[in-house]
């Protein structure tokens, strides 16, 4: 439920360009943009999901909140909203920002950016936090996908900036290709212990009722099969 009226940056920072980056610490974001957020997060595909205002609303009442501020980064140029970065903060006493974390709960994040502009959003959003920090200014983003598509681009201005970074990788939702075998060749390597794990949950679950694996491609019964859930 959004407030009836709209929250106003605590914070604008203009850019050559020119580029205004706006900082809210509100979710009652201004219509336009909430219309620019859903609209940039469709171009992200099945990923979108994870990108939405809703996604991330959620997620911060489930962050611990002690010293910490919501920070949504806006940055808008060419007479439109260009990139939307949710974050949140910590400052220090000199009311510097001292850190900068993702906003997420989830398996993924991202830069609400569109496409024809990642080089020029992810630039104005290092300069304004550099503007608004310290020398000792960590900035963390977590959860982004080794090949997502603005990787590249943070990556080629942290360097530009002869930035202090550092980048670890490591394997997200593991899965079994059985595209070269069959499920019953697959069952036979595994541990004697897993296999009997799996057999005593399959049992447990078929005393409830028939046990089945079924992917939904019909997005007009989405509703009555959340609902069902």
């Amino acid at each position: 439920v959004i407030g009836t009226q709209s929250a106003a940056p605590v914070r604008i920072v203009t850019l050559p360009g020119p580029v205004t980056v706006s900082i809210y610490e509100d979710w009652n974001l201004p219509a336009d943009i909430l219309q620019a957020w859903e609209t940039i997060s469709e171009e992200y595909g099945d990923t979108a999901i994870f990108l939405r205002y809703g996604w991330f609303r959620e997620c911060w009442p489930r962050i611990d909140q002690t010293g910490k501020r919501l920070a949504i980064f806006v940055v808008e140029m060419d007479g439109g909203v260009r990139g939307i970065c949710p974050y949140w903060v910590t400052t220090n006493r000199r009311g510097k920002i001292a850190s900068v974390h993702a906003l997420t709960k989830g398996p993924y994040y991202d830069w609400i950016v569109t496409a024809g502009n990642r080089a020029a959003v992810i630039a104005a959003f290092f300069e304004v936090v550099w503007r608004l920090g310290s020398p000792a200014t960590v900035i963390v983003i977590e959860s982004m996908q080794a090949a997502g598509v603005n990787r590249a681009a943070i990556e080629t201005e942290l360097l530009r900036r002869k930035a202090c970074f550092s980048l670890v990788q490591q394997p997200f939702a593991p899965f079994v290709d059985l595209r070269s075998s069959s499920w019953e060749q697959y069952y036979s390597t595994l541990h004697p212990k897993l296999k009997n794990n799996l057999r005593k949950g399959r049992r447990r679950a078929e005393r409830d009722g028939v046990l089945s694996f079924e992917a939904i491609r019909r997005p007009d019964s989405l509703e009555a099969l959340l609902t069902e859930l």
